[in-house]
């Protein structure tokens, strides 16, 4: 999947509690990234440290597809282009 596909086959939305209650639980097998998206991302949204988003697939918006930050979003357009 290159960048076009991801964004006409996703949509971005900043992680909620209730998008992680409408959603599959994530894992990617990864303990600490796996425990930020569980509970610390609120607590980095609450101490206004930064916010947490993720893409969501269209045909299927209760699976995240694709964990969203910075380095994440660089590495996936470039190394897909």
């Amino acid at each position: 999947m290159n960048l076009e596909e991801l964004l006409s086959e996703c949509t971005f939305e900043r992680v909620t509690p209730t998008l992680l209650e409408q959603c599959e639980p994530f894992a990617c097998g990864h303990d600490d990234l796996d425990e930020f998206f569980r509970s610390d991302y609120k607590l980095y949204a609450d101490k206004l440290l930064g916010k947490t988003y993720a893409f969501r697939l269209i045909d299927n918006p209760l699976q995240k597809s694709y964990p969203s930050s910075p380095y994440q979003t660089t590495q996936f357009a470039s190394s897909n282009s």
